[in-house]
């Protein structure tokens, strides 16, 4: 299970957040479709689970098809809705107060993209900048500090993030995980899976985040809202 943010756009003209995000829920129930064919799913069970290398193709299948509907010819069928990107969301969620305001500094959910700040954050940069200190170059503590907690090994970080400043200017540069524009198009970095896993490659990353305001935010309306939003999946 995870959590990852997402920003959803809207206009005057545009549906609303409800509306937009409904097409990519996961209970949502297709009409009947084949999910694998016979062969796809014996080769998948030998990709993807090291017991099955050796088995037979007959052994593969029933591995696959177990609990699902299947055709005479073999074939596995799924009523899975293939858009879905998630289970539930909230509004804010995890990431509440995400955007700040222009002049008052007011952190808030949503706004219209005129009145966001999204110049660099300095004090996520500073936190980021001594998490990498500590976490990854194992450097010592003050005395009444406690270590922070990290979901990663320092290889992760060295090998995703490359350095320390790449670390840090990447944590405080305004982005999402994923986005949803006012036309109802879902974009994001990767897959989302469990426990905040994500396929994306390092460079697939840093190449969303690095021109996400480019992407995103520059030729927009200014007018256009845009909303943080909390999706599990």
């Amino acid at each position: 299970m995870s959590h990852f943010n997402v920003a959803v756009f809207t206009t005057d003209d545009s549906l609303g957040i409800d509306e937009l995000l409904a097409p990519y829920d996961e209970d949502i129930v297709r009409a009947p479709y084949i999910e694998y064919t016979k062969q796809e799913a014996i080769d998948f069970a030998r990709k993807n689970y090291p017991q099955f290398a050796g088995r037979t193709d007959e052994e593969c299948w029933k591995f696959m098809a177990e609990g699902c509907t299947t055709d005479r010819k073999g074939n596995i069928y799924s009523t899975a809705n293939t858009d879905a990107h998630y289970d539930y969301w909230i509004e804010g969620g995890r990431w509440k107060g995400l955007l700040k305001l222009k002049g008052s500094g007011q952190r808030v959910n949503s706004a219209k993209i005129k009145d966001i700040d999204f110049c660099l954050d300095k004090e996520v940069y500073e936190k980021a900048l001594h998490f990498w200190d500590v976490v990854v170059e194992h450097k010592a503590l003050e005395p009444y500090e406690e270590m922070p907690f990290s979901y990663y090994k320092e290889e992760y970080y060295r090998e995703f993030y490359g350095d320390r400043e790449t670390y840090a200017r990447r944590q405080a540069q305004f982005s999402t995980f994923a986005v949803v524009t006012s036309d109802g198009i879902w974009l994001e970095k990767g897959s989302c899976g469990w426990f905040g896993w994500s396929d994306e490659t390092p460079e697939e990353a840093q190449e969303w985040e690095d021109n996400y305001i480019k992407n995103f935010i520059e030729d927009t309306d200014p007018d256009t809202v845009l909303t943080i939003v909390d999706c599990h999946i």
